[in-house]
């Protein structure tokens, strides 16, 4: 069995989320092995929320919302305990579930109230306007091929005019002319950098 050091509870922290005495357990268990110790996290994890699933969520609160005097809505979102169900940001969430359902203009309640010609009904209205965008379906090798049928070196859709040469650090086409500024790097929320000429 290897020694757990506090980089290796560090790093599978770092991986899975889980608290520090759960990853320490996870790394003993499973003697020092990082994938191990994941799928070990990850089973613990499961059965933890199985566990969960079969409490029973006696306290909460019904909200309203009445919009004007034409709209009204009543929720009734759960909770375990009374404390939880005082909590001022419990009662707002609540109220806003409210106005969510009050802005959507639900027709049905639950999903088994709805007729099955309705659904078949939106099912074609859907189809018919993925025909008219010529959406290819789902999975099909259509998906991958740009305009002019033709796929780049990374399987991403080769635009008009663009070939792979062409494309910047993302992905996204360069521009053809510059300016001769400097170069900006900007980070999207998902980490992707990109570069552009300013």
């Amino acid at each position: 069995m290897s020694e757990i050091t506090s980089q290796m509870i560090k790093d599978l922290r770092e991986r899975t989320q889980a608290g520090m005495s759960d990853c320490k357990k996870a790394l003993q268990e499973c003697g020092g092995d990082m994938e191990k110790a994941v799928e070990y996290l990850r089973k613990k994890g499961v059965a933890q929320a199985a566990k969960k699933a079969t409490r029973i969520a006696a306290e909460g609160i019904i909200a309203n919302y009445m919009h004007g005097s034409r709209i009204g809505v009543l929720v009734e979102v759960n909770c375990e305990t009374d404390f939880v169900s005082r909590n001022p940001d419990f009662q707002a969430f609540a109220r806003e579930v409210a106005m969510q359902v009050a802005a959507m203009s639900p027709q049905y309640v639950a999903q088994d109230e709805i007729p099955a010609a309705v659904i078949e009904q939106e099912r074609s209205i859907r189809l018919e306007l993925a025909r008219k965008q010529n959406k290819p379906r789902a999975g099909s090798a259509e998906d991958r091929r740009g305009p002019d049928g033709q796929v780049d070196q990374r399987g991403l859709p080769a635009r008009s005019g663009v070939d792979a040469g062409q494309r910047g650090q993302e992905g996204h086409p360069r521009p053809a002319h510059g300016f001769g500024g400097k170069d900006r790097r900007e980070t999207s929320r998902s980490g992707a950098s990109c570069a552009t000429k300013w």
